[in-house]
């Protein structure tokens, strides 16, 4: 009987997607804060396009999987303690490269290997 009911207890846990979860339309990357980071600054519109959570002119976007969250229900990505969703204006600082090692790539994202994605490296999106 306890088996029946830890399925359940999950399914009711939250709409919260932690980083990597099969619903999440953000490519997620891990950045360490305290190492070298890229210092331009990319100003966008977000855009949710076929499950993937990118910027205007269907420029790619990772952020760090230490700095966000994703929620399904409310389609929006907490980010430095703020909301953004589809629509909002971020100011990105970080640089334009090849996509690193052990990112996460959602498959509604078409990133062909090799394309250039705009990491995030900040803490604000502001």
């Amino acid at each position: 009987m306890a088996l029946a009911i830890v399925p359940l207890a999950l399914g009711l846990s939250g709409c919260v997607a932690p980083a990597d979860s099969k619903n999440d339309p953000v490519i997620w990357y891990d950045w360490d804060a305290n190492g070298p980071s890229m210092l331009a600054l990319l100003t966008t519109e977000l855009v949710l396009k076929d499950g993937c959570l990118m910027g205007t002119d269907d420029q790619f976007l990772a952020f760090p999987r230490s700095e966000g969250t994703w929620d399904d229900d409310s389609q929006t990505l907490t980010y430095g303690g703020k909301e953004y969703g589809p629509g909002d204006t971020i100011n990105a600082g970080g640089g334009g490269v090849s996509l690193p090692e052990g990112a996460t790539v959602p498959a509604g994202c078409d990133l062909a290997d090799g394309a250039p994605v705009w990491l995030i490296q900040t803490a604000s999106l502001e």
